[in-house]
């Protein structure tokens, strides 16, 4: 049995104070109160782990610049950058689609390039904010994927020691199928 299964097994009360002892609650961002009110919301106690979630939406849908300005704003904002500008033009082929963009802030500016998208979130936009923009930003936190949920992603906006806490004391489970894994 996984680290995760055996704590959510537990209960509420126990995944609840496994995230106080290692520290959860002392970002800003992570609110007791709120967690304690979705975890009180599952009828199972496996989808505890999406309780911790600052951003989720459907993964589907994504077909024009439209969706991918709104990720990246909804990124910025859980770190705290203001995004002064977006530009992004999406090329379409008969093949597959790509989408250039460039993001402004007062700092700087991050020039990325998605290809051959498919209707489908590109979790590159994540690898972006993560490494150009929160770093180039000297932002300490990075934004995480959840374990996914049918076409629902979820993230989580820590500093990486918190995460990998996080793993380690079975509050996320280590793979990052593991909802996935069950219907297979």
């Amino acid at each position: 049995m996984s680290e995760y299964r055996e704590l959510v097994a537990r209960g509420k009360d126990a995944y609840i104070a496994a995230l106080k002892e290692i520290g959860w609650f002392t970002l800003p961002q992570n609110n007791k109160e709120q967690i304690m009110d979705r975890l009180s919301g599952y009828e199972d106690n496996e989808h505890f782990v999406l309780s911790l979630s600052h951003l989720t939406f459907d993964a589907e849908g994504f077909e024009s610049a439209d969706e991918y300005k709104q990720v990246l704003h909804d990124m910025a904002g859980l770190a705290g950058v203001i995004l002064t500008s977006t530009h992004l033009d999406f090329s379409f082929f008969e093949e597959a689609d790509t989408l250039n963009g460039e993001v402004t802030t007062a700092n700087g500016n991050y020039w990325f390039e998605l290809e051959n998208l498919m209707g489908w979130f590109d979790p590159e936009i994540v690898d972006f904010m993560n490494e150009s923009v929160l770093s180039g930003e000297d932002i300490e936190g990075r934004i995480f994927d959840l374990p996914s949920v049918d076409q629902f992603v979820q993230f989580v906006f820590v500093p990486r020691e918190m995460y990998d806490k996080a793993i380690e004391n079975g509050l996320i489970p280590e793979d990052a199928g593991y909802f996935v894994s069950d219907i297979e």
